[in-house]
């Protein structure tokens, strides 16, 4: 190739490159994320073409488009979605709450995604005034969660005699509640305002364990990813005209 050949191709691709950037439309390489789903209406949910939705998967999706990430979803049941993320099987999961032992597997943003707090639910012809009163009680709840860890170690605590009745879905937790399997169940308020309508349960006064929520990455891996979602969650809080508003409104109309 003469040297007048080698000087006519640089000079194109110096075009093209000079026209990129200036069009502010230099190609970046598609991130691929596996993002766990569990079913946690409205939350977070899988939706009819298999892809993450919900409050929290609707705000993931925006930001993706932003990111240029491509997101994989992989549905799994909560525990198993822990396991899965501390493994490195999946790259990211919405709506965990941090505690002193999830911050040895995994890392969370800064600015909590959603704000939420858990409640005990009873059948219409009983009542539940404290958590103390649990004793001799069966309560429903899911496996792995925030709230099996801390009633747990409540009913050690206070020797309650508590039969746990674990699931592997919230779902799965408000039916053992309506065919009598369970005397109670607990769930964050998300999903018990939405079950106790459908189901016509009681909400007792048993409001505990208030937990900011976070999408988690395994530890030490995806700092970019949780970087960036902790910017647009800090831009996004802080406009009421933003997509962070307009994804609660739609969910609060879809639900």
């Amino acid at each position: 190739m003469s040297s007048n050949t080698k000087l006519a191709n640089l000079f194109r691709f110096l075009v093209v490159l000079s026209a990129i950037l200036s069009s502010g439309k230099l190609w970046a390489e598609e991130t691929v994320l596996r993002v766990g789903v569990y079913e946690n209406p409205p939350k977070l949910v899988m939706d009819p073409n298999g892809q993450v939705s919900g409050i929290l998967g609707d705000l993931l999706q925006v930001i993706a488009l932003e990111e240029n990430w491509k997101l994989v979803a992989v549905p799994c049941y909560w525990n198993d979605c822990l396991e899965l993320l501390a493994k490195g099987e999946i790259d990211l999961l919405p709506d965990v709450a941090t505690s002193s032992e999830r911050t040895e597997f995994y890392d969370f943003h800064n600015t909590a995604a959603l704000l939420s707090w858990s409640q005990i639910y009873v059948n219409r012809e009983h009542n539940l005034s404290s958590l103390l009163e649990l004793d001799g009680k069966r309560l429903a709840l899911l496996k792995g969660s925030i709230q099996y860890d801390y009633l747990r170690q409540l009913a050690e605590n206070f020797n309650i005699d508590v039969t746990f009745v674990v699931v592997d879905t919230q779902q799965a937790a408000f039916a053992a509640l309506s065919d009598g399997i369970a005397d109670a169940v607990t769930a964050n308020n998300f999903i018990s305002e939405l079950k106790a309508a459908e189901l016509n349960l009681r909400p007792t006064p048993v409001v505990f364990q208030p937990s900011r929520l976070f999408f988690a990455v395994p530890k030490n891996k995806h700092g970019e990813v949780l970087k960036a979602i902790d910017s647009y969650l800090q831009q996004w809080q802080a406009d009421a005209n933003s997509p962070y508003f307009t994804v609660l409104k739609k969910m609060e109309q879809l639900y």
